[in-house]
């Protein structure tokens, strides 16, 4: 169970996915629930902030045309990655105890998935580097000026650090799944439509507004939602549903035992609608915020 400081957790684990460090700077007003527990609000989503660019964010009105397309488009694509890892007995093994691996083999392991996901994606691979000099243990480097494919940049010295033994693998396919994202974007022929459209207003707002987002704005970002839901989906599949994914993006992204997801957008949004959405997420959201900080 997490005991960071949300600024330190927001500064050590979500830069790895594209939020820069200063998002931790500065400080935030408590603010008091219902019944008398302090709640930190940098933790939690705004309406005011989701509004400046409404078609980014998976939790405004204008996002459930996006929270229905990625249904139909993601969940394909991660049942064929995980059955293609399966065809490889070796591989899957190794993916089951790879918390046991040293990291020589940890690497070998990457590899082997980076490739066989870019192949499932059906994408130009991005870069690929391991670099022990990057601030954070991942990252997805992207320019929107020149989108291409971008680059997955993994460091090995920060990775050995996480808690969770998992994260290189989780973080890996997360940041690839970001040049996959980007690629449908920015594709001229599918631009127009979701989910690129959704995707590239995504990238868009992490690029111009990403020093402004609290913790759940950041992982509710279209891009971020769906790479953290994709890549704990495959591990959790791969593994029983095992593994820890508790500081991987926000309960919407994460599994439980059963591979059911914690927080149901769509769900959600079918009962109390688009208006009501926010506020029934950040209601949810507090059960996270209790276990990352170890609230009784």
């Amino acid at each position: 169970m997490h005991r960071l400081p949300i600024a330190l957790l927001t500064s050590v684990f979500l830069f790895g996915c594209g939020v820069p460090t200063s998002l931790a700077s500065g400080s935030a007003t408590s603010v008091k629930a219902k019944n008398s527990e302090t709640l930190d609000p940098k933790f939690f989503a705004r309406r005011d902030m989701q509004a400046l660019m409404p078609e980014a964010f998976s939790l405004t009105t204008q996002s459930l045309p996006m929270l229905s397309a990625l249904q139909s488009e993601s969940q394909p694509k991660r049942e064929a990655l995980i059955q293609a890892i399966r065809r490889d007995p070796s591989l899957h093994q190794r993916i089951r105890g790879f918390a046991t691996l040293n990291w020589d083999a940890q690497e070998a392991v990457l590899k082997q998935v980076f490739t066989l996901e870019c192949r499932i994606l059906g994408i130009t691979p991005p870069e690929l580097a391991f670099d022990t000099t990057l601030k954070g243990p991942a990252y997805f480097d992207f320019d929107l000026t020149r989108p291409g494919a971008g680059r997955v940049l993994l460091n090995p010295t920060e990775l050995a650090k996480e808690s969770n033994p998992y994260a290189a693998l989780l973080l890996l396919i997360h940041e690839t799944r970001h040049s996959a994202q980007l690629q449908l974007a920015f594709d001229p022929q599918r631009s127009g439509a979701y989910p690129a459209k959704g995707y590239r207003a995504a990238f868009e707002a992490q690029k111009k507004h990403s020093k402004q987002l609290n913790f759940s704005e950041f992982c509710s970002l279209h891009n971020e939602y769906e790479a953290f839901q994709f890549g704990n989906y495959v591990v959790g599949a791969l593994t029983d549903w095992t593994v820890d994914t508790l500081d991987m993006g926000c309960f919407s992204s994460q599994f439980d035992k059963q591979g059911r997801l914690k927080i149901d957008l769509l769900a959600i949004a079918q009962t109390v609608g688009g208006d009501g959405l926010l506020d029934a997420f950040n209601e949810r959201q507090k059960e996270q915020y209790r276990k990352l900080f170890a609230k009784p």
